[in-house]
C-alpha cells in the first residue's frame, strides 16, 4: 500500500513511530521540524535516564550508511522524580533526499529494559517544472 498523503508531526498507530513528515533538506539542526515529548515517572524512586538516536536497523541494511543523522534530541540525560514529568525536544532536519527511520533509545539506569521510540521524516528538495513557449513546436516560423 501507498503512504497515506500529508501525515506530519503525528503519532501513527499502525506504524508505532512519530512521523515528521516531508521536510526540506540542508536546513540547520536548530532550523529542523522539532516535536516535544513528555517523559513521566510513575514510579516511586527517583529515574535517571540517558536518550540517544539509533538508525533503524531495516533502513541500515536498505541505504549506504549516511554521515550524519539528521535527528537529535535534548537533553540526553534527564533525572525525573517520583511523580513528576520532563520534557525532551526530538528534532528532525535530514540532509539528504529520502525516507529516514531512526529509534530514540531510552536507557534507565537500574532497568535492564530500554524503551524505544521510533521517528521517521521523508527529506525533501523543491522541484520546478517549466514550461512555456519553447515547448511548441517550430512549423510557424
Amino acid at each position: 500500500g501507498g503512504r497515506p498523503e500529508n501525515i506530519s508531526h503525528k503519532y501513527v498507530t499502525s506504524r508505532e513511530r512519530f512521523e515528521f513528515g516531508p521536510l526540506l533538506v540542508g536546513k540547520p539542526e536548530d532550523k529542523g521540524a522539532q516535536t516535544v515529548i513528555r517523559l513521566s515517572n510513575n514510579s516511586d524512586f527517583p529515574v535517571d535516564a540517558q536518550l540517544s538516536i539509533f538508525e533503524d536497523a531495516a533502513d541500515a541494511k536498505k541505504a549506504p550508511k549516511s554521515e550524519s543523522i539528521p535527528f537529535s534530541i535534548e537533553p540526553q540525560d534527564v533525572q525525573i522524580a517520583p511523580g513528576e514529568t520532563q520534557e525532551v525536544v526530538v528534532r528532525a532536519f535530514p540532509s539528504e533526499p529520502g525516507e529516514v527511520n531512526h529509534q530514540v533509545i531510552c536507557c534507565i539506569r537500574d532497568n535492564p529494559d530500554p524503551v524505544t521510540f521510533n521517528v521517521n521524516c521523508i527529506g525533501a528538495a523543491p522541484i520546478l517544472d517549466m514550461s512555456g513557449p519553447w515547448e511548441q513546436d517550430s512549423e510557424e516560423e
